[in-house]
């Protein structure tokens, strides 16, 4: 009887370790795509001669926006 509660215990924790694998897999693919995106606008804000967040208009974000569509 040990030997079965010990198998249930390391299923548990194998399950629990793939869980954690597959959460902090995706996390790092949503943040490696959140940068991504984040270096786009930057590389086409400085095209727009923004060359500081203070000079950053709506306008700006909303024409970025509507080019990406």
């Amino acid at each position: 009887m040990k030997s079965k509660k010990k198998n249930t215990n390391q299923e548990t924790v194998k399950c629990s370790v793939k869980y954690v694998d597959y959460l902090t897999g995706n996390l790092k693919n949503a943040m490696e795509k959140a940068l991504s995106v984040s270096y786009n606008f930057v590389k086409w804000a400085k095209e727009q001669d923004v060359k500081d967040l203070d000079q950053l208009k709506r306008a700006h974000c909303k024409n970025y926006i509507e080019q990406k569509k």
